[in-house]
């Protein structure tokens, strides 16, 4: 979705055509999703659901060592394949092949740690969601930003259940949270 103008009031809007892909059919308004999105999150960062989900986090940090040293060792079988060819040892499609395996391994692992190392910065957010809303409007856009996107994943929106609505609807709102 699309933030678009419509008639003095932002809009996100599905928006269909070249480069967008969507159905062109559906928009939601803007302020007030944003606000129920914030609102969520920082309700969400005092909850009990959050808090479990941290402790399985912490509980990762080995899955992160491990990572960072799955990650080391294929740079470092990296380095030795361009050896390799370079010594004329394997062929360039022997390279490619091999290349292509572990370039999947090190995109898969650096996908991974970067998802476990998103939780340390929300450790210091954890329970700040009251204080967190009396300085909310306070807080610049990029930090705002920052803080939704920790937690949240994705917000999905539903199909309107009656045509030609126009109000803000919130059962059409679905957040997808990271954690």
């Amino acid at each position: 979705m699309f933030s678009q103008p419509r008639d003095e009031t932002r809009r996100y809007v599905c928006r269909s055509g070249q480069d967008f892909g969507g159905c062109g059919s559906m928009s939601v308004i803007a302020p007030p999703l944003e606000d129920l999105v914030a609102q969520s999150v920082l309700i969400r960062l005092d909850s009990p659901a959050l808090s479990k989900a941290m402790d399985k986090a912490s509980a990762d940090e080995n899955e992160s060592l491990e990572l960072s040293e799955l990650i080391r060792l294929d740079a470092e079988q990296l380095d030795e394949l361009s050896g390799l060819y370079a010594d004329r040892a394997i062929t360039a499609t022997e390279w490619r092949n091999a290349r292509a395996k572990i370039d999947a391994r090190l995109v898969a692992n650096r996908r991974s740690l970067s998802n476990l190392r998103g939780n340390r910065e929300l450790n210091a957010l954890v329970g700040q969601g009251l204080i967190l809303t009396k300085k909310w409007q306070d807080l610049n856009l990029t930090r705002q930003v920052a803080i939704v996107k920790t937690l949240v994943d994705h917000v999905r929106i539903h199909t309107p259940t009656q045509r030609g609505r126009r109000d803000f609807n919130l059962d059409r709102v679905e957040i997808i949270w990271r954690l």
